[in-house]
């Protein structure tokens, strides 16, 4: 709870100014403002409510010179003086009327008001002034006062006392345009973090809400803390908003109760995609395809499965079943399970997958993993996918800081993982390296435009092994480099970015344009040589989503560097939250 009032004396404005009462009153043929120097002449016309074309009005002349004297306060100009308006007449129209007239107001700045004294009640407050703009000798702003209010108010905050309380107090200038500042602090109670309260959830358990938020009660209090509380829970994706938390004081156990306003969101969602990709080089188009069914905060505690059926060509499919649990037992670890088929030309494969999680601080999050995978080549794999079987041991680290999941506009995310992988290939034992990164920025541009800027890194190294076709990177299709065919491109590295232009039109809506470049190396054997090599691939387009009664429905056109519009791909996309 912050309280503070600034008070200031000012001048009377003057008033010995008018203009002759017409039955037709001219029309504002210019503005100008004299003796600005300090100040931008251009700023002080934009807030001035005589514009250029309108009505003379001396009611609204008066009003402006209290807008320049205000905006000359702002900027510590205490001693401007602003001179009656003249008004200049100009001619006479064939209406027997005053046609239009010049407006020009003269402004004396006047030198900038400096701080003479400060002052402050509290003889112990140095841990409070601690970086204080506003002091002897420098020049006075009301903004920068403001300012070093807001900072003493947020230091007692994280002091434990959110009931500070600062009064300021600004004396009218000198002639020499001097002003003494008084700063008048009460402290308030030092308090601990009592009760929890929470209204609006009707699902989400409030232990959940709780453990998700990190305060315990008898913590002392500290406004960083109940900040980072309350993003834990929007970022959690269990809640459509979260209100700033309400303080009550309880005086008897110096104790202060937090009650969040909450609005659950729908969590589970079920998501169908459905591309088409026109054929090239003698093959034919094909159809590919998602069905992606995510259950959330099952039973209120924020446990989650899933189960997710990918179609990315003629033969290749993927089966995956996940389940994710939010905490094991009292400790702070999070886990998870994966189990993959898939589908290959030329070899199918068996993946399993145990991981953990521990969120370290704020949107940070370390991760460890270890996996088992068996891959079996079919009849056409036979000498370029070797049988076989790996363990794989992983660690890696997430950032989420992205402020809606749907249709974020600002934030990003961060994800890199490497793992260490040994495989048992027929006869031989061999080590392999993988890494991945993700990143993620969004920068807010203009109102509800936004750019979204995203780079991704994979990797895999066998020495001077050459990896089979199991092992190896896959880019192209609607996840990676847009405009091209799912998997596209196989290679031992590859590097991908691409640049988004999103115009938001509503909390789920959009529409945006996209360019992506992305970059796959390869390796292959040629007799007794290993022949490397590198493709630099282009894809644009554009897309849509939008919000219906139905879901969020989406569709996404894009082009390859050499594509004509009959080789676009096309991807129309359902997601429905329940």
């Amino acid at each position: 709870m912050r309280t503070y009032v600034l008070c200031f004396a000012f001048c009377l404005l003057p008033s010995a100014f008018c203009l002759p009462a017409l039955a037709d009153p001219p029309l504002v043929s210019s503005v100008r403002i004299e003796g600005a120097r300090l100040l931008s002449a251009r700023d002080l016309l934009s807030s001035l409510e005589t514009r250029l074309g309108g009505a003379l009005d001396s009611l609204a002349l008066r009003r402006d010179v209290g807008r320049i004297l205000d905006r000359c306060r702002a900027a510590g100009l205490y001693l401007a003086e602003v001179d009656p308006p003249e008004v200049v007449p100009k001619g006479r129209g064939a209406t027997d009327r005053q046609s239009d007239a010049d407006v020009a107001f003269r402004l004396r700045e006047g030198p900038p008001a400096r701080v003479r004294r400060l002052a402050v009640s509290d003889p112990d407050s140095a841990d409070l002034l601690a970086g204080m703009q506003t002091r002897p000798g420098r020049p006075f702003r009301p903004a920068v006062l403001e300012a070093d209010v807001e900072a003493i108010l947020r230091r007692c905050e994280n002091a434990g006392r959110p009931f500070c309380a600062v009064y300021p107090e600004v004396s009218a200038p000198t002639p020499r345009g001097e002003i003494d500042v008084s700063l008048r602090i009460d402290r308030g109670p030092a308090v601990r973090v009592g009760d929890l309260r929470v209204s609006g959830n009707r699902v989400t358990r409030l232990s959940v809400i709780r453990r998700l938020m990190g305060l315990r009660a008898g913590d002392p209090y500290d406004q960083r803390r109940v900040d980072r509380a309350r993003e834990a829970l929007i970022r959690s994706g269990l809640f459509d908003a979260v209100g700033e938390a309400i303080l009550s004081h309880d005086a008897r156990s110096e104790a202060v109760h937090l009650t969040l306003q909450i609005v659950e969101r729908k969590a589970s969602r079920i998501d169908g995609v459905l591309g088409y990709a026109p054929g090239e080089e003698g093959q034919r188009g094909h159809v590919a395809g998602v069905l992606d069914l995510a259950l959330r905060n099952l039973g209120g505690v924020g446990r989650s499965a899933s189960v997710r059926w990918d179609r990315r060509g003629p033969s290749a499919s993927d089966l995956s079943l996940g389940y994710d649990e939010p905490w094991i037992g009292p400790t702070s670890f999070s886990g998870r399970l994966r189990f993959a088929l898939l589908q290959r030309p030329g070899y199918a494969s068996t993946d399993l997958r145990a991981g953990l999680g521990r969120p370290l601080a704020g949107p940070l999050t370390v991760e460890a993993e270890v996996g088992w995978e068996q891959v079996s080549p079919d009849s056409s794999g036979l000498g370029l996918v070797p049988r076989g079987r790996t363990w794989t041991g992983a660690g890696g680290l997430s950032v989420e800081t992205r402020d809606d999941p749907d249709n974020p506009r600002t934030g990003g995310a961060l994800r890199a993982s490497i793992s260490l992988g040994r495989a048992a290939l027929l006869a031989r034992r061999v080590n392999r390296w993988r890494t991945e990164a993700d990143a993620e920025r969004l920068v807010p541009l203009f109102t509800r435009q936004t750019l979204a800027i995203a780079a991704h890194v994979r990797s895999v190294h066998t020495g001077a092994y050459v990896p089979p076709l199991n092992e190896k990177v896959r880019l192209g299709g609607a996840s990676s480099l847009r405009g091209y065919r799912e998997e596209q491109f196989l290679g031992v590295r590859a590097a991908w970015g691409g640049v988004e232009y999103r115009f938001l039109l509503g909390r789920r809506s959009r529409i945006f344009l996209f360019l992506d470049a992305g970059a796959i190396s390869d390796r292959q054997a040629s007799g007794a040589d290993i022949l490397r090599t590198t493709r630099l691939r282009i894809g644009y387009g554009a897309g849509l989503r939008a919000e219906s009664r139905a879901g969020i429905v989406g569709l996404d056109f894009g082009l390859g560097q050499d594509d004509g519009l009959a080789q676009g791909k096309v991807h129309v996309r359902m997601m429905r939250r329940f």
